[in-house]
């Protein structure tokens, strides 16, 4: 299992899983197939009863009628045994039936229900994988945020690119994945944005730099927790800048040694 996900979920059970954690635990969990959010609602009681009728007895005004709701045009292209655009238009007002829709009824990807598909993030996903690499896919997710750009360049692309890593990178947190799951490797776009974030910039200099640099270094330093952990599982010694962020200096000089330490060293970047 990914480790990102092992991790975010012991946090989880441990009750120190932050808010924006849950969030990312759920998108990786729906990203990797382990859990398929439920179906938007529909209350039967309101069907039309419309549908009822033969298809071939339906006048234009009930039509117009049954089109009104999404879920009802999607039906109406099932009993109709063809797409059209009238269902097609209507179905793809809604997220779920746009996706179901390009499955069931046209059997093909288009642009009314690529975009009906891609006003939520879920569905965007769904459609995504069953179409497959796609440019205006690619725009589409790119417009709605850094963690779609990241999920395309990841499980669709399957290759980094200039747009979706320019995207990814609005977010601290995005930016160190893309590093880690795309680039497999440290690029200057991704490492500025996680300097702006203590943790992606310790996070970054621990799994994509593997090694200390002044940069990662005092982007950690800005939060005492991300400090100390920089100079006990990075640095592995005292340094002046990890000292100056760390609150807790007892626990510091007790850990990692303090200025006096012998085991104090000048850390120089490569």
């Amino acid at each position: 299992m990914n480790p990102t996900i092992l991790r975010l979920l012991g946090e989880a059970f441990h009750g120190h899983a932050t808010t924006q954690d849950m969030e990312e635990l759920t998108r990786l969990l729906v990203l990797k197939g382990y859990y398929t959010p439920p179906p938007i609602k529909v209350n039967k009681k309101e069907r039309k009863k419309l549908l009822e009728k033969s298809v071939k007895k339906i006048t234009k005004e009930e039509r117009d009628q049954v089109l009104q709701d999404a879920h009802e045009a999607f039906n109406l292209a099932k009993k109709e045994g063809s797409p059209s655009e009238d269902t097609r238009i209507a179905a793809s007002k809604s997220p779920q039936y746009a996706y179901q829709y390009a499955v069931e009824i046209d059997k093909a990807p288009c642009e009314e229900t690529r975009t009906g598909a891609c006003k939520d993030e879920h569905y965007t996903i769904f459609y995504a994988r069953w179409e497959g690499a796609n440019p205006a896919l690619k725009e589409l997710m790119c417009e709605k945020g850094p963690k779609p750009a990241l999920f395309y360049a990841e499980e669709i692309q399957k290759l980094p690119c200039d747009q979706t890593r320019e995207i990814a990178s609005t977010s601290s947190q995005c930016a160190y994945e893309y590093a880690i799951r795309v680039d497999q490797g440290t690029h200057p776009v991704t490492r500025e944005s996680a300097l702006k974030n203590p943790r992606y910039a310790y996070e970054y200099a621990l799994r994509v730099d593997k090694k200390p640099t002044d940069d990662t270094r005092e982007a950690a330093s800005r939060d005492s927790r991300y400090a100390f952990l920089y100079a006990r599982f990075i640095d592995d010694c005292y340094h002046p800048v990890t000292w100056a962020g760390a609150v807790d200096k007892r626990r510091y000089r007790v850990m990692i040694g303090g200025p006096e330490s012998q085991r104090a060293t000048a850390t120089v970047d490569d």
